[in-house]
C-alpha cells in the first residue's frame, strides 16, 4: 500500500519474489530453523499469488491508490520490478550451476528482464517454477505453475498490446522456460549441487 501511494505498486511483487528466492535457496543453511524458513517461504509465495490475483482482478482500492498516487519515479517501477525478477533468476542459476554452463545461458536473466517488463506475472511465475524444479520441491513448483498461469491470463487480457505481440511474447517465454529447464536438468544431474530426496530434498 505504501508503494502504491508512491505510484510504485508494481515493485512490491518483485521484492517478494526476490525474498522468497533467497529463502528457498537457503532452506537448509540453518538445520535448526528449516521449518521457520519454510514457513516464511510458503507465506511469501502465497503472498505473491495474492498480489498477482489482485493485479488481475483490479479491486476498487487499487483504483483508489492509482488515482491518488504520484511520484517522479513512477516511470521506473516496471523496470525495477523486471530487474528484481531477473536478479532472482540470476541468483537461482548461480546457486544451482556448479559445473561451468554455456555462455549463452548467462543471457537468460537479460531475456527474462525484457519479458518481465511487458508481462511481470509471467516472469515471476517462470522463476518460481524453475526454483521448485531446481529444489525438487513439487509444491513450490505447483504453486509456480499456478503463478505462471495467472500471469499468462492477466497478460492475455491486457489491452495495451496487440494479440500478435502477446503471442510472440508468450512464444519467446516458452522457449526461455524450456531452455532453462533443460539446462537445470543437466546441471542437477552432472553437478549434483542440490540435495536429492534421500538427502533432504522434496522429491516425494
Amino acid at each position: 500500500m505504501a508503494l502504491a501511494m508512491s505510484a510504485m505498486a508494481l515493485v512490491a511483487s518483485g521484492f517478494v519474489l526476490l525474498a522468497l528466492t533467497l529463502l528457498w535457496l537457503n532452506e537448509f543453511r540453518w538445520p535448526g530453523r528449516v521449518r521457520v524458513v519454510q514457513a516464511w517461504g510458503y507465506g511469501l509465495l502465497l503472498g505473491l499469488l495474492v498480489m498477482q490475483g489482485l493485479a488481475h482482478s483490479h479491486p476498487s482500492f487499487v483504483f483508489w491508490f492509482d488515482a491518488h498516487s504520484a511520484s517522479a519515479l513512477a516511470w521506473s517501477a516496471p523496470w525495477l520490478n523486471a530487474v528484481m525478477v531477473a536478479l532472482s533468476l540470476a541468483l537461482l542459476l548461480y546457486n544451482v550451476a556448479k559445473s561451468k554452463p554455456h555462455w549463452s545461458l548467462y543471457l537468460s536473466p537479460i531475456a527474462l528482464l525484457l519479458i518481465s517488463f511487458y508481462a511481470p506475472g509471467v516472469g515471476q511465475g517462470l522463476v518460481v517454477v524453475l526454483l521448485g524444479f531446481a529444489m525438487g520441491h513439487r509444491l513450490v513448483m505447483g504453486l509456480g505453475v499456478l503463478s505462471l498461469l495467472m500471469g499468462i491470463g492477466s497478460y492475455y487480457y491486457w489491452l495495451d498490446a496487440t494479440l500478435l505481440t502477446k503471442a510472440l511474447t508468450l512464444l519467446f517465454t516458452g522457449g526461455v522456460l524450456l531452455t532453462l529447464r533443460l539446462a537445470l536438468h543437466k546441471w542437477l544431474n552432472i553437478g549434483g549441487s542440490m540435495p536429492s530426496p534421500s538427502e533432504g530434498g522434496h522429491g516425494k
